[in-house]
């Protein structure tokens, strides 16, 4: 989804004074209150599958470098990913920026590539630079939001999930 500080500007943009309050005290509830991050069933055996297979799985995220690197920590995840993107150091979604800089990183074509987004604004970034991508109806947003933005397929489990990138990228080697 959205960086906190693009949360915070939409649900206030007329009290900007707020906004550094806010991220303070959303950082310091969610640390002290955290119990963890974990992945959805079947999550980390999906990735670890996908790996395998030789594909190159990224990051993009709404999280900040500190949000993401703790929850790559706690999930043991960082060895699955070549790279990582976080909003707070590049534009935040829906911008596509963090896209094209993972893209260019790994030297892979925005057609090459599928995003995988539970939000309305993972698809956009994507969609902003005609990236195939597949919504999750198990995460943040609506299947019929993210219809709107033309994702392949929208997946409402791991398995479906898995199902749809096996297909996309085994159609893409056969073509």
């Amino acid at each position: 989804g959205l960086g906190l500080p693009e949360v915070a500007q939409r649900l206030f943009p007329q009290v900007p004074e707020l906004h550094t309050e806010i991220l303070q005290c959303y950082a310091e509830h969610y640390v002290a209150n955290s119990k963890g991050d974990v992945w959805f069933d079947g999550v980390a055996d999906m990735l670890n599958g996908l790996r395998e297979r030789g594909l190159q799985l990224a990051v993009a995220t709404g999280k900040s470098r500190k949000g993401l690197d703790r929850v790559l920590a706690q999930t043991q995840s960082q060895a699955l990913f070549v790279t990582t993107r976080a909003a707070s150091e590049t534009k935040s979604k829906p911008h596509p920026l963090m896209l094209e800089e993972i893209l260019a990183e790994t030297g892979v074509s925005a057609e090459s590539a599928i995003m995988v987004g539970d939000t309305s604004y993972d698809l956009e970034m994507a969609r902003n630079i005609a990236m195939p991508r597949i919504g999750v109806s198990y995460g943040v947003h609506t299947p019929e939001t993210l219809r709107q933005y033309q994702p392949l397929a929208i997946a409402d489990d791991v398995p479906s999930l898995q199902q749809h990138l096996l297909q996309y990228f085994y159609l893409k080697q056969v073509i």
